[in-house]
């Protein structure tokens, strides 16, 4: 793994600082004795990350981390909420916290906020809008899986982050000849935050062969009941949307990046005095940029040697910063203590290496890569995934974990080889279907630039003693 990880690494940290501004010195000592003066208030958060309680805070007037009057361009909306967050609290917010706001939050949130993120009017396009063999070979899975299960009468199907409700609907309908399998179903629950795509869901499904009086929406996995019945877990470019903490080394010393609002010069200046990237909103100058705390903060204690006492020391020791989702790591656990407690199986897709990154949040917008901390609501932001995370969460609970496998390998063992053929027989020679059908499948499978077979991961989480995972051999 450790030569995997340093090839990974160092590509994936040169991508990021092509997009991500430069962390900037440290408040002065005045702010820092604020920060340490509310450190005795501190509690951990939800899945969202660990969040810090500066309620008791009181910066003096015109102490660093107070929003410049001189900045010249209105803040957007999302911009003064963020800002206030920093200024009412009493210090930097984290990057989970900083990441989770801009992409959830009610009314100015990414996710929530906009009409449509998927496609080609959106940010970005993922693998069951570019092609129905995805969500047709993600059917295979669930059957065959339920079938390894002995065929259940009752189970439930729960997908995390749905999007257009495009996987789900190509899911049903590929498997509507297994009677048993879609009459046994007592649930299909979709975990979605926004109000619009929950919307494009149902209209999804309309058009499939599952009745909608059996889809229920939730806000979180947490929602979900955790019942007596086996239930099979569907995540497709899910993790990597979950917050992530970022740390690194000063001095031999670990310390959290965190997002402070700008000091009001255009673009802000770094470390080494490079340029502060690209504005957001209505002008040049950024809102925000990153500094490294001076004191320890919470999830610097808590999150980050978790993490760390599960990498070997080889990797530990080559290690200049590191990124961790602690909400990553708590949806392993609790998928894994469902799967022990009821039975199912979950599959998970998404892009990332069996190992920590230093550095990958990113920001997308139009189909391109952005300034992370400019406009924020306005941008995806997104952290490939370290999937020996998702390891060491699935095992705390006593589950197992298959792969991960490249994404290519995975469609290609569950048969799509063999659908796409008898796909481009039934199209009865229309050529435009036909190079439709080639182009999605292999945009989906292949390892050329631009395309999802290797670069996107699946890892399977199942009971221990189960064997081999369908798709996983």
């Amino acid at each position: 793994m450790a030569c995997r990880l340093a090839r990974g690494r160092t590509a994936r940290r040169a991508l990021s600082l092509l997009h991500r501004p430069p962390i900037e010195p440290a408040p002065s000592p005045t702010a820092s004795k604020a920060c340490l003066h509310g450190a005795a208030t501190l509690l951990q958060g939800d899945e969202t990350g660990v969040l810090i309680d500066r309620s008791g805070l009181i910066l003096p007037p015109g102490a660093p981390n107070t929003p410049s009057s001189s900045t010249a361009r209105k803040r957007t909306p999302m911009e003064q909420h963020l800002a206030s967050l920093v200024l009412h609290r009493g210090g930097p917010l984290t990057v989970a916290e900083f990441m989770h706001d801009a992409l959830t939050h009610p009314t100015h949130g990414y996710y929530t906020a906009k009409c449509d993120v998927f496609g080609a009017r959106g940010g970005f396009v993922t693998s069951p809008e570019i092609s129905q063999l995805f969500g047709e070979a993600i059917g295979v899975w669930a059957v065959a899986t339920w079938q390894s299960l002995g065929s259940p009468s009752k189970f439930k199907l729960v997908e995390l982050g749905p999007g257009r409700g495009t996987l789900m609907a190509d899911l049903m309908r590929g498997t509507q000849c297994f009677t048993a399998f879609q009459d046994g179903l007592e649930e299909v629950a979709l975990v979605e935050v926004s109000a619009v795509l929950r919307e494009r869901q149902l209209e999804a499904l309309r058009g499939s062969p599952l009745s909608l009086d059996r889809v229920k929406h939730y806000g979180s996995l947490e929602e979900i009941e955790d019942g007596d019945v086996p239930t099979l877990y569907i995540g497709h470019e899910f993790l990597d949307a979950l917050p992530v903490h970022q740390f690194v080394k000063r001095d031999d010393a670990w310390r959290e990046v965190l997002v402070d609002v700008a000091d009001g010069e255009e673009g802000g200046e770094g470390e080494e005095g490079e340029e502060g990237g690209e504005g957001g909103g209505g002008g040049d100058a950024r809102a925000f940029r990153l500094v490294v705390a001076p004191y320890e903060t919470f999830a610097l204690k808590t999150v980050l040697p978790a993490r760390l006492r599960d990498l070997d020391e080889a990797t530990r020791e080559s290690l200049d910063a590191i990124e961790v989702s602690p909400a990553v790591i708590g949806l392993a656990s609790d998928l894994a203590r469902r799967i022990q407690k009821n039975g199912g199986a979950a599959i998970l897709v998404d892009y990332g290496q069996d190992g920590p990154y230093e550095s990958s949040l990113v920001a997308i917008k139009d189909h391109a890569f952005a300034d992370v901390l400019a406009d924020p609501g306005a941008v995806d932001l997104s952290a490939y995934v370290d999937f020996d995370a998702v390891r060491s969460g699935c095992e705390k609970e006593g589950a197992v974990m298959h792969g991960p496998v490249d994404q290519g390998v995975l469609l290609k063992a569950l048969g799509i080889d063999e659908r796409l053929q008898a796909l481009i027989g039934a199209s009865a020679g229309d050529e435009g279907a036909t190079k439709r059908l080639v182009d999605g499948y292999k945009r989906i499978v292949g390892d050329g630039e631009g395309e999802m077979g290797v670069r996107y991961k699946a890892v399977c989480l199942t009971k221990r003693g189960c064997g081999v995972a369908v798709g996983f051999d």
